[in-house]
């Protein structure tokens, strides 16, 4: 076992696969041999009066054949080979039928179908095949992609007589078929007909039960279950510290976000107060301007308009002479660029002129 070596986990899976790897030798034989053992698939055909059975092995492309005669001799064979196979092997059993004992179908059904197209298939199988649904065992399988605007289904159909009279042999023989399936690889590929069961629920044959098995299973998960702990057990305390460090490290670092926060906060106040107070002193307020303007116009001149914003002071009224106000208003400190903003016109009613002046009001 390499420590020294970088490790990088994306899964679980791969996790136990590497735990697997690198710490089998320490898994005792028994164990293994009853926990992990290798899974083997068994293909049962009924041809010429004789038992055929295709080990295939889940890893191995390689295949052994099997002949056994449907005599008392060929089944105490049978029985003799398979325990072998059973006592260091998970054996799954499947029954493929002979060439011509079923009808394969392809078959195109609108995409509404596609929720219930078993229950659809078997309105329709009457018309479809030569056989009504009480006659045959049937399974299907969608052929086409979720987005086709049609669906494709696949479809084997067999005699119930086919099957039955198949089972009856395998039950005597104590085979616990999990799977009956068809092709003759003129619809659809064998990888594709092995997703479609003809076996019917009450047909399917159960496992014997072995209470030794079980309790080897047993014991070897309780061993699993205690090496599992002793190496995750310190992985998992460490982990809940990392954890707790890391909550208080985000509840400090909220404080301090809310610190800063709040001290940006008081600058930008504290910078708007002070241009308030800068813009104040820097303009004089109304009641100064207009006391400035009363001390320096006559009696004989009243205003009608007065606008005051950001130094900028416009007037407007009418004066008996209103040539003399622009020299009256520079005369004070308070005021500067004074000019009329439009023409001096004369009110025929009073005599008096009517003016309109713009100046500067300067800070004090």
């Amino acid at each position: 076992m390499n420590l020294q070596q970088e490790i990088e986990f994306k899964g679980l899976k791969q996790f136990f696969q590497w735990w697997f790897s690198e710490l089998e030798f320490l898994i005792p034989a028994v164990i293994k041999k009853v926990f992990f053992r290798p899974q083997i698939q068994l293909n049962f055909e009924l041809i010429d009066q004789q038992l055929t059975v295709t080990q295939l092995a889940q890893q191995s492309a390689a295949a052994v054949v099997k002949y056994f005669p449907l005599t008392e001799a060929g089944q105490q064979g049978f029985e003799r080979w398979i325990s072998k196979l059973r006592a260091d092997n998970v054996v799954h059993c499947v029954f493929k039928l002979n060439p011509g004992q079923a009808i394969e179908k392809t078959l195109i059904l609108p995409a509404a179908a596609k929720d219930n197209f078993k229950q659809l298939i078997g309105y329709e199988l009457a018309r479809i095949t030569p056989f009504n649904p009480q006659q045959v065992y049937y399974d299907a399988k969608i052929l086409t992609l979720p987005d086709d605007p049609q669906v494709k289904v696949y479809l084997v159909v067999v005699p119930r007589k086919v099957v039955d009279q198949a089972m009856a042999y395998l039950k005597a023989w104590q085979i616990p078929v999990k799977q009956v399936y068809y092709t003759d690889a003129s619809e659809v590929t064998e990888a594709v007909a092995l997703q479609c069961n003809l076996l019917p629920e009450r047909r399917k044959i159960p496992r014997v039960s072995n209470w030794q098995t079980y309790a080897h299973l047993g014991l070897s998960a309780l061993v699993v279950l205690l090496l599992a702990t002793i190496l995750f057990f310190p992985m998992l305390s460490q982990q809940y510290y990392l954890k707790k460090v890391k909550q208080d490290v985000n509840a400090d670092q909220k404080s301090i976000w809310k610190l800063n926060y709040e001290q940006s906060s008081l600058k930008t106040k504290i910078a708007d107060a002070n241009l308030l107070i800068a813009k104040k002193k820097s303009t004089p307020d109304v009641l100064a301007v207009l006391t400035e303007l009363t001390a320096r116009l006559d009696n004989e001149t009243y205003l009608v308009g007065f606008v005051y914003k950001e130094s900028a002071l416009s007037i407007e009224g009418y004066s008996a002479v209103a040539s003399s106000l622009i020299a009256t208003l520079e005369a004070s400190a308070m005021l500067k660029d004074v000019h009329f903003s439009s023409s001096v016109k004369q009110n025929k009613r009073t005599g008096l002129e009517r003016f309109k002046i713009k100046m500067t009001v300067l800070s004090t």
